[in-house]
């Protein structure tokens, strides 16, 4: 069976507005939604669009200035505090792919032994 849903003009005038602002084109600095070109991702990175319109994580951004080059293939950046957002100089450590996962193994591991080992409150 077929579901028909009634479109009143209230309905109608607000879908056609709403269409209206996305037809205009609006973007970046002129757009309503607009919050300085910076957003978190849903894995709780922040997001900065360059003036050429590509998206870069701003932590990429923040370490290849203080380093004055880009990264190399093998190098990442590893948030040492934990928070993705906090992309302050003293919050960031440039390192490789295999340091930086030997680094989260190691902190789960202290993290577990922390909180659910046998002589933990």
């Amino acid at each position: 069976m077929k579901r028909s849903y009634i479109r009143t003009p209230e309905i109608r005038a607000k879908n056609s507005v709403a269409m209206t602002c996305t037809l205009t084109g609006k973007r970046g600095p002129q757009s309503r939604s607009w919050r300085g070109g910076k957003h978190a991702d849903d894995r709780g990175y922040v997001n900065v669009t360059l003036e050429n319109g590509k998206r870069r994580r701003e932590h990429s951004l923040v370490a290849e200035e203080a380093l004055g080059r880009s990264f190399k293939k093998s190098e990442v950046v590893h948030h040492i505090n934990g928070n993705k957002a906090d992309n302050r100089n003293c919050n960031l450590l440039i390192c490789d792919r295999q340091y930086h996962q030997w680094l989260h193994s190691r902190m789960a591991e202290l993290y577990m032994r922390e909180h659910f080992s046998e002589g933990a409150q």
